[in-house]
């Protein structure tokens, strides 16, 4: 019942798992501070790479090493396909209501109504097909582009930091 309720609202969208699966990965390698966007890229190649050249040297210690190195490297250009395969429900297709005020945001989904003040929010970031609402270092809504009209897009873009 409350799904039907919650389609019949003026301004709902289907919020798919593949398009929360998108935005998690683009955020993952392109969101946060530049350094640790670029450790993201490199990381797991040079962790690779060093340990090539550790296994390479032919000594117990080097090999052991080098071994360690090629695993953890594999494992961090891995990690983010991982935790979506271990965490798939977070991921869930769910409708989503949205709301745009000039001083807030209101999310209805099957399980909860928000309503968060844009200046209670640490950040709002623009990213090139989303935008990230940052309640809480921990917290972060994300939402596609394509959910919010000229009209509110103009309102939210007078808050993006």
């Amino acid at each position: 019942m409350e799904e039907v309720a919650l389609s019949q609202m003026e301004n709902s969208k289907i919020l798919d798992r593949a398009t929360r699966i998108r935005m998690f990965i683009l955020e993952y390698y392109l969101g946060g501070k530049l350094w640790i966007r670029i450790f993201r890229f490199i990381g797991g190649p040079l962790m690779i790479f060093l340990g090539w050249q550790l296994y390479n040297l032919r000594d117990r210690f080097e090999i052991g090493y080098g071994g360690f190195c090629i695993v953890y490297g594999l494992y961090y250009i891995l990690k983010p396909i991982f935790w979506v395969l271990l965490r798939l429900s977070s991921f869930k297709t769910t409708p989503v209501s949205i709301e745009v005020t000039e001083d807030k945001l209101k999310l209805r989904d099957s399980i909860s109504n928000s309503e968060v003040l844009f200046s209670g929010m640490k950040s709002v970031l623009k990213r090139k097909t989303y935008y990230v609402f940052e309640i809480s270092p921990a917290q972060r809504i994300h939402l596609p582009l394509n959910f919010f009209s000229q009209e509110q897009q103009s309102s939210i873009d007078k808050w993006v930091k």
